[in-house]
């Protein structure tokens, strides 16, 4: 009889992938480097989508990863530095270093990547530019979002680098005007650099402003012109917060000049008022105005069933 090298795998195999699924992502890991048979097995158990991880650019390439877990949420940090990779829990409970001949600090990257996300996507932050080493590290991953607070932003070399790159946040303006005929699935931006003309020749899904930039009057506008046909790919527009001009809000002037059906609805035990509007050809969009929540402002596009 075949001697079995890890007591884990004497395990029943119900029993085995229930204790990996309960797994933290350190023992996780610490696992998945003993043996190839191993990292395979535990990348198998992992596949519900309990970790979100995000990679920071920076020198030594750091990665965070937090449980999606409602009930009991932990950040962890990874801190690559070639041969070894070092985890630490947020609560200082749980903490491991490891190493493995022969690995690299792009192979830790990969490795952690595909292990606990199954590379399905990972959000990257940067506020310089790219070092041609950082771009060769990061050449296998599968980046999904971007967050940069870098003013130099080249589009296009972003997608050329990250083939499924889908959403893009600035965090600092200016805004590259090459961003607007992407057809990213969101885009948000967290400064006050965005104007109606940019607004308006969006080519995104989502698009998201942190704070507002525009007067209620051009809130008026974008959503007249939403309705004439502009911003064809719109599924959603939402204004985070507006705490320094709250007092300004005015839907009169925010939706004259439109039809509108308005309504009250509960919504999470709050009730809130609701403005039904219409394209010209027949789409409907839903506009709620939230003065002490966020959003600030929502305008969600029905779909189509």
């Amino acid at each position: 009889m075949p001697t079995i090298p890890f007591p884990i795998l004497r395990l029943p195999n119900a029993i085995l992938h229930k204790s990996l699924e309960q797994m933290s992502p350190i023992g996780l890991i610490s696992l998945s480097v003993l043996s190839n048979h191993m990292k395979q097995l535990v990348t198998r158990s992992n596949n519900r989508n309990r970790f979100d991880g995000s990679i920071y650019a920076t020198s030594p390439i750091s990665l965070q990863m937090q449980t999606n877990n409602l009930h009991r949420y932990i950040e962890y940090a990874f801190e690559f530095n070639q041969l070894v990779l070092r985890i630490q829990d947020s609560h200082g409970i749980e903490s491991a270093t490891l190493t493995k001949p022969g690995f690299t600090e792009k192979l830790w990257i990969e490795h952690v990547v595909e292990v606990l996300f199954q590379n399905k996507g990972v959000a990257l932050y940067f506020n310089e530019p790219f070092q041609l080493n950082i771009k060769e590290i990061l050449k296998n991953i599968n980046i999904n979002w971007i967050g940069t607070t870098f003013s130099e932003f080249v589009v296009w070399k972003f997608f050329e680098i990250f083939p499924s790159l889908e959403e893009v946040t600035f965090y600092e303006g200016p805004i590259p005007l090459s961003i607007l005929s992407r057809n990213l699935n969101w885009l948000q931006i967290n400064t006050k650099n965005a104007t109606l003309d940019y607004a308006l020749t969006l080519n995104c899904s989502t698009f998201s402003m942190y704070i507002i930039s525009f007067t209620m009057k051009e809130i008026n506008l974008f959503i007249k012109q939403w309705i004439r046909g502009c911003n064809p790919r719109l599924e959603m527009f939402q204004i985070l917060h507006n705490d320094n001009e709250r007092h300004l809000v005015s839907e009169n002037v925010i939706f004259k000049g439109i039809n509108i059906e308005k309504r009250n609805r509960i919504v999470e035990f709050d009730e809130r008022e609701e403005y039904r509007i219409e394209r010209f050809d027949g789409t409907e969009a839903l506009v709620w105005i939230n003065l002490n929540r966020s959003p600030f402002l929502w305008m969600a596009v029905q779909q189509v069933a």
